[in-house]
């Protein structure tokens, strides 16, 4: 009999190649077990026993059905025109989500998403690299994930037997090839402000996805953004309308930021702090 860990290994290695080819698969006819539950197609034939308490993920496809079996927990979907002929999405089995951030915009964008998840704020020293803003970003990200990894929301070391998935970001601004990050004052988060006045500048959200038992998933999203050409009075009503001590550059483009920025140029929540295309398509999110 497999346990959750092991069925969730071997469906893992499936979804990866996403189709499944019909020739690889030879039909069979088995008749059910005592006590377990066939799924029978065409093409292939997966005997699971799970508990019916086990959550799915729900999924949509354009021209498929989705099949259902709430005996076993488990969902998958076929080709109505070859039905049961490929299995287009078998691992729909929903293991727990980590988010490891404080930051109240990247759970904002992860609740419009639709995913559930567990905030948890790692306790790790960050690093900081004057000059090179991707490196910042990209080992925060990861010294992030890795703390969450070694450490489940009860404080044991995780296990096979206790898949998760933890997601981890880090923002910083690369402003003129130097790194901007959180200001330590009101009066650095002005002097940022004037500096971005009249500019543009890239923003860098290095993000890790790492699933138990998986390979773990790294991207960097850059965007851009040009700021408005901005008095000290205007930097001063924007800064007594926002908090701009837990945000890189000290700012919020979702938060009055038509005060100061002029335009930007790629993901509008990348700049927020998370981006949300590429966590769709990472995530198969709950409707």
């Amino acid at each position: 009999s497999f346990n959750l860990g092991v069925i969730f290994f071997f469906l893992c290695n499936l979804q990866g190649a996403q189709h499944l080819n019909p020739a690889a698969c030879q039909p069979q006819k088995l008749a059910p077990e005592p006590g377990h539950s066939n799924i029978i197609t065409n093409n292939i034939h997966i005997e699971l026993k799970l508990p019916q308490s086990t959550p799915i993920r729900k999924a949509k496809r354009a021209n498929s059905r989705n099949l259902l079996r709430p005996d076993i927990g488990i969902k998958f979907q076929a080709s109505k025109t070859t039905a049961f002929s490929c299995i287009e999405c078998l691992l729909m089995i929903k293991i727990p989500l980590i988010l490891a951030s404080a930051s109240p915009r990247r759970r904002k964008i992860l609740d419009s998403l639709g995913i559930i998840y567990t905030p948890v704020i790692p306790a790790v020293d960050e690093v900081f690299y004057l000059d090179q803003p991707q490196r910042t970003a990209e080992e925060n990200a990861m010294r992030k994930n890795n703390w969450c990894r070694m450490t489940n929301l009860s404080g044991n070391t995780t296990s096979s037997k206790n898949p998760i998935s933890v997601l981890s970001a880090d923002t910083v601004i690369d402003f003129k090839g130097k790194i901007v990050t959180k200001p330590s004052s009101l009066q650095e988060a002005a002097a940022f402000l004037k500096a971005f006045s009249g500019t543009t500048h890239k923003v860098l959200t290095a993000v890790v996805l790492s699933t138990t038992g998986l390979s773990t998933r790294t991207q960097t999203v850059i965007s851009e953004v040009s700021f408005r050409m901005l008095t000290n009075a205007q930097i001063n009503e924007y800064l007594a309308n926002i908090d701009p001590m837990d945000k890189a550059g000290a700012y919020d483009i979702d938060q009055n930021g038509s005060m100061i920025i002029e335009s930007f140029a790629g993901s509008k929540t990348n700049i927020m702090g998370l981006p949300s295309e590429l966590i769709s398509e990472w995530i198969m999110k709950t409707p």
